[in-house]
């Protein structure tokens, strides 16, 4: 149907106008909406058409379908329905095709697919007459066995038509405005072995005028089983110089599925030269159970111009019962582009699973802007709810992407994770967001998890700018949680609900781990293991692990870790880093968390705080340049002594300051020159051991090891000069080496009260000159050598 017109609202011009509506060509079940016992082999659509209006110059084209008109049925005898089917292209492949059981590219497939059993196709009437004769006489074959692929034929059938298509068409030409609206509405019983289709299509385009698409589709069918059933609403606008507006919506609601598939797609494009142009799509999918099956919803939108703004906007909503050996995938795509124009695109995916058991769920919003000299904002929001999840893979990911110029800009990728009950399960959840003042959040929920289970937090292809945050709640004794960012700004959390009672030792693992920082907020908290890293920048830290490790190469690092009888490791490289082991409350001070503190820290300052801790086993020191170690070493417990502790502290040419308090350490500095601060207290136990190799490098310590048994102390020095104090314990030693033409240090010795000084030098100096003053207090023995030879020693029975 066509018709022509001349408008004169815009100074005249022409238009074309079309509708068109098709019915059957696919299966339904018995039970379906339809009030007759006869259903239509082709179906003319209730149209409106109106053409120039004379006052606002639009040409409209109006198709409202809700269901098939009635037409006789040449099959009444013996069938309730007929319907108008499209034979297939004969295949050696006997594999039936998507969604279907049997191919219709044969007569009797055909008849089969629709419910008739063979003794019913060949079985003779009053007349003498088969079913097949029946279909072969009304449609005019000669031979029922020779059909044509692509030719449509009437059948009859068990079941109410199920194709329902409704087509608008709207063209102006010259000044006028174009109007097109296609709604297509199905309601159907239940389904086996058979397809469901409802489609809606608008299109309109204009040359000077506006051109508006609206497109609505609602299918509504029973429960499936072994059977396909396709919703779909199409709208187009296109305009040269006026504005485009394009809008579909599509809705589907299904029953439980059985060896079946769903799909509903809701697909809006609006485009214009000069104006401007806006997309709106908006896909609904409601399904009950589904074993065995898959469900598809997707709504698109575009909208594009050169000149104009632009706006586009897409929205998918799925929610189905309990799925079991199945897939559900829920998507919307924004996508909007103009040359001079703002651009604006939002895509919004909200899924909600009652529950999944060896299936997957997908859900994903993805939105993109482009602009070159306007203004851009983009929004992507995808949340996905699973009530319990088994055995299966949830994937939920929200994704932006932004090409503009110097204007302003807002971006946001927002993704929403929630399971209440999980057995094993992988959640994978994404949000991107590019480039510059881009923002990310994520936030997850699985809870009652009673297998193990993964699940992933990812905000990458940001490249250090904008925001990213990431919040995870889980319950579950063997949950592996990862989050990875690489916004400029990055908050990331953790969280595990498990009663630790019951929770199996290293079962529970949190990675956090943020690139390309400036700033990285980290906490892990009821994790037995955790892992947080960053890379660039500035991090804050917390874990509550059994065995945590930190790890940042970057400007500065504060960790605090609170969890006992472990293991804390740090690997840092940075500027600055600060360190706490322990509880951090005042009120168990000194409650001791039985970890050891391992790892490799090379820092321009240095802050240990391991009092709490049974010991230090790390490498701590710097590469380059001045330094500040402050170390708070174990202090043991009550009554008791630290259990030892293994230090290496490499330092580089500069001026640095060594301060430690408490530990029993066996303590290694290497140091090549410059000075050496050596501040030193509070040390206990009777396995202290302090080596000083400090090559060409000035040594000015300040070391009380009076509260020490046995404590020894080796120095080895190639030129600097030694000035300082060294307090003993009860059997404490120290041995000086001297190497090249280092001067001997004058060493000024007090034996202290518990061992006989009768006899025993109080000084000694070295002819050769002078290397400095020690005072080295309580000492058992001090010996200086040179090589192989001993230049000066404190026992009373050494002779020069």
């Amino acid at each position: 149907m066509g018709i022509s017109a001349t408008g004169s609202g815009g100074g005249g011009g022409g238009a074309s106008s079309g509708a068109s509506s098709s019915g059957g060509g696919n299966k339904v079940s018995s039970g379906g909406a339809s009030e007759s016992s006869k259903a239509a082999a082709k179906a003319e659509p209730k149209t409106e058409v109106v053409a120039a209006n004379p006052t606002t110059g639009t040409v409209k084209d109006k198709v409202d379908v809700n269901k098939p008109d009635e037409t006789p049925n040449p099959y009444s005898s013996f069938a309730p329905y007929a319907e108008q089917v499209t034979a297939e292209k004969w295949t050696k492949d006997r594999t039936p095709g998507e969604g279907q059981v049997k191919k219709d590219d044969h007569l009797i497939g055909m008849l089969e697919n629709r419910g008739f059993s063979a003794k019913e196709i060949y079985a003779k009437d009053a007349d003498g007459k088969t079913m097949l004769d029946r279909v072969a006489a009304a449609n005019n074959l000669d031979n029922p066995n020779l059909i044509q692929a692509g030719q449509s034929y009437i059948l009859p059938s068990r079941n109410e038509p199920a194709e329902t298509n409704a087509e608008a068409s709207a063209h102006a030409q010259g000044l006028e405005n174009a109007y097109a609206d296609a709604s297509a509405d199905q309601k159907l019983g239940n389904l086996e072995n058979q397809k469901a289709s409802a489609n809606s299509k608008a299109e309109a385009s204009a040359q000077q005028g506006d051109a508006t698409a609206k497109a609505k589709t609602d299918q509504t069918v029973g429960d499936m089983k072994n059977s396909v059933a396709k919703a779909g609403a199409d709208a187009k606008a296109t305009s040269v110089n006026g504005d485009a507006k394009a809008d579909a919506a599509s809705t589907q609601k299904a029953g439980n599925l059985e060896d079946s598939r769903v799909a509903n797609t809701a697909d809006a494009k609006a485009a214009s030269v000069t104006g401007d142009a806006e997309a709106k799509a908006k896909a609904d999918q409601t399904v009950g159970t589904m074993k065995d099956s898959v469900a598809t919803n997707a709504a698109d939108a575009k909208a594009t111009s050169v000149n104009g703004d632009v706006k586009a906007d897409a929205t998918a909503t799925q929610k189905t019962g309990a799925i079991e050996a199945s897939s559900v995938t829920n998507t919307a795509d924004a996508k909007a582009s103009t040359v001079t124009g703002d651009a604006a695109a939002q895509a919004k995916a909200e899924q909600t699973v009652t529950s999944a058991v060896d299936s997957t769920v997908t859900n994903a919003a993805n939105a993109k802007a482009e602009t070159l000299t306007g203004e851009a904002t983009t929004v992507a929001d995808a949340k996905t709810t699973v009530g319990a999840v088994e055995n299966s893979t949830v994937q939920n990911s929200a994704t932006v992407e932004q090409t503009q110029g110097p204007q302003t800009q807002t971006v946001t990728a927002d993704t929403q994770v929630q399971a209440e009950k999980a057995g094993t399960v992988t959640l994978a959840d994404t949000a991107v967001a590019t480039p510059s003042g881009v923002g990310t959040q994520q936030t997850g929920t699985v809870e009652n998890v009673v297998g193990p289970a993964v699940v992933d937090q990812t905000a990458l292809g940001l490249d250090g700018k904008g925001t990213s945050q990431q919040k995870l709640e889980v319950e579950g004794p063997q949950v592996a949680v990862t989050q990875q960012s690489d916004a400029a700004k990055v908050d990331q959390s953790a969280t595990n609900y498990a009663d630790p009672a019951t929770t199996p030792v290293d079962a529970s693992t949190a990675v956090l781990n943020a690139s390309n920082v400036e700033f990285a907020s980290q906490t892990s908290t009821g994790f037995q293991n955790s892992d947080l890293k960053a890379e660039g920048g500035m991090a804050a830290m917390s874990s509550d692990a059994q065995q945590a490790k930190y790890s940042l190469e970057g400007e500065r690092m504060t960790a605090y870790h609170t969890g006992s009888n472990g293991t804390l490791d740090a690997s840092v490289k940075a500027n600055e880093v600060y360190i706490k082991d322990g509880s951090t409350g005042m009120a168990d001070d000194f409650t001791q968390s039985g970890n050891t503190v391992t790892g490799n820290v090379d820092a321009h300052k240095i802050t240990l705080d391991a009092h709490r801790s049974n010991s230090v086993q790390a490498t701590l020191g710097t590469s380059a340049g001045d330094s500040t170690l402050d170390l708070k070493l174990p202090t043991g417990p009550y009554g008791g002594q630290p259990a030892g502790d293994n230090i290496h502290v490499p330092l580089a040419d500069g001026n640095d300051f060594l301060n430690t308090t408490g530990g029993n350490p066996v303590l290694t500095v290497d140091k090549p020159s410059g000075q050496l601060h050596a501040n030193q207290s509070d040390l206990k136990g009777d396995g202290v051991n302090l080596q000083y190799n400090l090559g060409k490098s000035d040594f000015i310590p300040q070391v009380d090891l009076s509260g020490t048994q046995g404590a020894q102390v080796g120095i080895q020095s190639a030129g600097g000069d030694l000035n300082g104090t060294f307090n003993g314990g009860p059997g404490s030693t120290m041995k000086i080496e001297l190497t090249g033409d280092q001067p001997i240090p004058r060493v000024v010795t007090d034996p202290g009260s518990w061992v006989p000084i009768f006899g025993r030098p109080e000084t000694a100096s070295a002819p050769a000159g002078d290397g400095g003053t020690l005072n080295v207090n309580g000492f058992e023995n001090v010996t200086i050598m040179r090589g192989d030879q001993t230049v000066w020693s404190s026992d009373p029975n050494w002779k020069p």
